[in-house]
């Protein structure tokens, strides 16, 4: 979460606009639930040893933060020049 919150002052003052502020925007807060609600669902059950179907929240977290993240850089980039 801390992540999320540095993300969005570094999408204020890059002032940037689009695609890549909105993917960099919802995408970074995003994880930061999905990758906990992974964590959290894919063990619960009585008795369980194994991770559940609900493991792929952890998958989808970790993608969702590359994309965000990737998101951010480029557009920093791309307001720099």
């Amino acid at each position: 979460m801390i992540l999320a919150l540095v993300a969005q002052l570094y999408l204020d003052a890059g002032r940037m606009s689009g695609v890549l502020e909105a993917l960099a925007r919802s995408g970074i807060p995003l994880a930061a639930i999905l990758v906990p609600a992974g964590f959290f669902f894919s063990s619960a059950g009585k008795g369980r040893t194994a991770p559940n179907a609900f493991v792929w929240l952890l998958y989808a977290g970790a993608a969702v933060l590359g994309i965000g993240v990737v998101a951010l850089g480029l557009g920093l980039l791309s307001a720099a020049t």
